[in-house]
């Protein structure tokens, strides 16, 4: 398969991750990754290389916000504390 069609692969794959899309099915990033290294090629400007570190950013972020989602989620038991009013902290803002 050409490096061509494998790299374009691999961007569409990671638009499929970005989206959410319900077509993802195992798509991941590590697989992003790998496809797109493995279709380096020339990569004489650099684009290439740079959508494996943007792909390899996006992972890490996705991990930080599912991480993120999942303790935001914890504290909203929490938030009847509040009645309605804002912490000091906030109100001084």
């Amino acid at each position: 398969m050409p490096e061509s069609f494998r790299f374009s692969a691999a961007v569409a794959e990671f638009g499929l991750l970005l989206k959410k899309s319900e077509f993802r099915q195992n798509a991941s990033f590590d697989h992003v990754i790998s496809t797109a290294r493995s279709a380096l090629g020339r990569d004489v400007e650099s684009y290439r290389t740079e959508f494996i570190k943007l792909v390899r950013s996006a992972k890490i972020m996705a991990k930080d916000l599912l991480t993120f989602e999942q303790i935001d989620k914890s504290d909203e038991k929490n938030w009847h504390l509040f009645d309605g009013a804002l912490p000091d902290i906030f109100q001084q803002l």
